[in-house]
């Protein structure tokens, strides 16, 4: 017998600690167990507003939590996220997984939700399809963010709340669990999904309250009813309570710096963000700073109305509780954050450099530590566990310093009041103090010098031309071989991309040997493939993961790939992206390989060697060599704008993601790999 009930702080902290760290799961799986005091942090900085916790003969099996901040991400007023889903693999095929849901879901409206949110690896073959039967749908592109994950959502609590005064002969409580919607079974992520005729986003149900048929249709935002029908009948289209909306205002404010560097300000959320135009995307993000109650989630901060006054000298933003002051001087930017409450203050600036090292030191401990920043190796990150850091310091007289190995642009933050400073990854840091804070941005080009001779966001060409090959394509079915001589040949699936390289009688890449590399990638077919994507810097999803992408085809018109295998053991990869619709792109070639060791490279030292002993990372680079058990693989950029490598290490393979930007009037992205056995 399981039983489902409330957590008690006093009695289930330690327990559920040792239930996360017997399952590998929480900040276990970064080198530190939890404890109950972890436990407790961890729920009080992620706003968890209900947390059940199933029992088995006095062990704690299972545990699920609905919260305010999930992956750094804080859900929007009336919605919450739903988090800290574990179950004993032992249960995991049984019902305990359902029930969980379907028991909280009793108690989730009391909350003041109306809309679930959940974060999840779209190939978890037992969590997906449960989300999906319970409602939750994808409403986003479908490709999975840089973590690996697809968020769903689920008005469905707040869409059977609204429509169960139209069914009054239903009684007692809130007729919304697992069977309310109808032929679940057969509903995907997609069901339901779609727009209206004014291009509004848009979630359909069919539901079935009390055996009686119900269809609505919900916002698919925020979870508004935009119209519904009881057993055939029309309901007048509803502005249901959806609780006061922040206005979203958009109007920014550019300052320019010394060195090129620019400082801008959103004067409706307070956010200032620190940029370059030789780095793709900001060098800093500062959020509007929060009180100790709410969330400090910097990939999506939660939104609140500020106001923000702009003269000469400074910048003042507030939202009536907490004042923000930025001031500039010669050659750095000083910020003031006071809290007028008096109940505490957090800043939580997050990092865009991308291949960079991280400098942290100060005066009052021996925390002091440099180097190159790889996620998974230092600094230590304990995403969703972030309370169970042990990288915490004193923050008056600490500084951190990001430098960018490639372009030369550095930018430091220093704190000169009391408060606590905890790292919370290679992009992250978490500044907290009473009521208070005063710190520092000093932005630094050190090549300012030598911006004439880079090209591509800092990234130099590394060999001046490329032979043409004269062989022309061999049809072999739907398939296409270039080269098919003895020293070199490339098999080509047009729909998919390159299935095998072959230099020799070696192997250097196929598709048998492709593993799949990031889990939500999967395995496929081929083991080089092109795709189009948005930015690789925003904090929401970052560099996501995508399939081989329709809208680049072989070999076809103005936007499509190639590949150029050479005599001397080189492959070169080219894509264009310039037509009108997709230039707003960056173009991404995908390389999924078994390989022992993957060096980055630092223009000052050199091949750094892979010290990693096979653990998961993953790292960005400007140029990459991978080490397999055939040979060497060196990869290079030749062509586009801001040329990057973002590497993950899994536990079976290597999956390299070759980014860059088209140049529009110009030439294609191309890349170069070359084998050396």
């Amino acid at each position: 017998m399981v039983d489902i009930r409330l957590f008690d702080p006093a009695r289930d902290a330690q327990r559920v600690a040792d239930f996360y760290n017997e399952e590998g799961y929480g900040p276990i799986a970064s080198g530190r167990a939890a404890t109950a005091r972890i436990i407790l942090d961890v729920l009080a900085e992620r706003a968890v507003k209900l947390f059940v916790v199933a029992e088995q003969r006095g062990r704690i099996v299972g545990t699920l939590g609905y919260a305010r901040m999930s992956g750094r991400r804080v859900a929007p007023d009336g919605q919450l996220f739903a988090v800290m889903f574990l179950v004993a693999p032992s249960l995991r095929a049984g019902f305990l997984v359902g029930r969980l849901f379907s028991d909280s879901f009793e108690r989730f409206t009391t909350l003041g939700a109306r809309s679930l949110r959940v974060e999840v690896d779209p190939t978890n073959r037992r969590a997906l399809p449960l989300y999906v039967r319970i409602g939750f749908r994808l409403v986003g592109d479908g490709r999975p963010d840089e973590e690996g994950y697809l968020e769903l959502v689920s008005h469905l609590p707040g869409v059977a709340a609204a429509l169960h005064g139209e069914r009054s002969s239903v009684a007692g409580g809130l007729p919304y669990d697992a069977r309310t919607i109808r032929e679940a079974r057969r509903q995907t992520m997609t069901t339901g999904v779609g727009r209206d005729r004014t291009g509004t986003p848009t979630i359909s149900y069919d539901l079935e309250i009390d055996g009686v048929p119900v269809r609505a249709v919900a916002h698919a935002d925020t979870g508004e009813i935009l119209s519904a029908t009881v057993d055939g009948a029309d309901i007048d289209r509803r502005a249901d309570a959806m609780g006061e909306r922040v206005r979203d205002v958009r109007s920014e404010v550019v300052r320019p710096l010394a060195d090129g560097f620019l400082i801008a300000v959103q004067t409706g959320d307070g956010s200032i963000r620190i940029e370059h135009p030789i780095h793709l995307g900001p060098l800093a993000v500062d959020p509007f700073p929060v009180r100790g109650e709410t969330p400090a989630g910097v990939r999506r901060p939660a939104v609140r109305a500020v106001t923000t006054s702009i003269t000469d000298t400074r910048w003042v933003s507030t939202d009536g509780e907490i004042t923000r002051t930025v001031e500039f001087g010669r050659g750095s930017v000083s910020v003031r954050v006071v809290n007028g409450v008096g109940d505490g203050v957090t800043i939580f600036p997050w990092s865009g450099f991308r291949a960079a090292s991280l400098t942290v030191s100060s005066a009052s401990a021996e925390l002091g530590r440099s180097g190159r920043y790889i996620r998974g190796v230092w600094p230590r990150d304990h995403a969703d566990f972030e309370a169970a850091a042990d990288d915490t310091i004193e923050a008056e007289s600490a500084q951190a310093v990001w430098a960018d190995l490639t372009t030369g642009l550095e930018l430091s933050v220093a704190v000169s009041s009391p408060g606590q400073w905890r790292i919370e990854g290679p992009h992250l840091a978490r500044i907290s103090a009473d009521g208070s804070l005063h710190y520092r941005y000093v932005p630094c080009n050190r090549r300012s010098a030598d911006l004439g001779t880079r090209t591509g966001g800092g990234i130099p060409r590394p060999y001046e031309s490329m032979n043409q090959i004269e062989d022309e394509p061999i049809s072999d079915g739907s398939r296409v071989v270039l080269g098919a001589t003895d020293r070199y040949s490339v098999d080509v699936d047009p729909r998919e991309g390159i299935v095998s390289w072959r230099v020799g009688d070696v192997d250097v890449i196929t598709s048998a040997a492709s593993h799949g590399g990031v889990a939500s990638i999967g395995v496929r077919r081929v083991a080089i493939w092109f795709a189009l994507q948005p930015d690789r810097f925003d904090p929401d999803v970052g560099a996501v993961s995508a399939s081989p992408d329709a809208r680049l085809m072989y070999r076809r018109g103005v936007d499509g790939w190639s590949v150029e295998p050479l005599p001397d053991s080189r492959l070169i990869l080219r894509a264009n992206a310039r037509g009108a619709r997709l230039a707003a792109n960056e173009v991404v070639a995908y390389l999924t390989i078994t390989a022992v060791q993957a060096e980055l490279w630092d223009p000052s030292e050199g091949w750094l060697p892979d010290e990693t002993a096979g653990c998961r990372w993953r790292a960005w680079t400007s140029r990459l060599r991978v080490r397999t058990s055939n040979g060497v693989i060196e990869i290079d950029p030749l062509s586009g704008r801001f040329p990057e490598i973002l590497v993950r290490r899994e536990s079976t393979g290597i999956t390299v993601a070759m980014f860059a930007r088209a140049d529009v009037a110009g030439e294609a992205v191309a890349w170069q790999m070359r084998f050396v056995p």
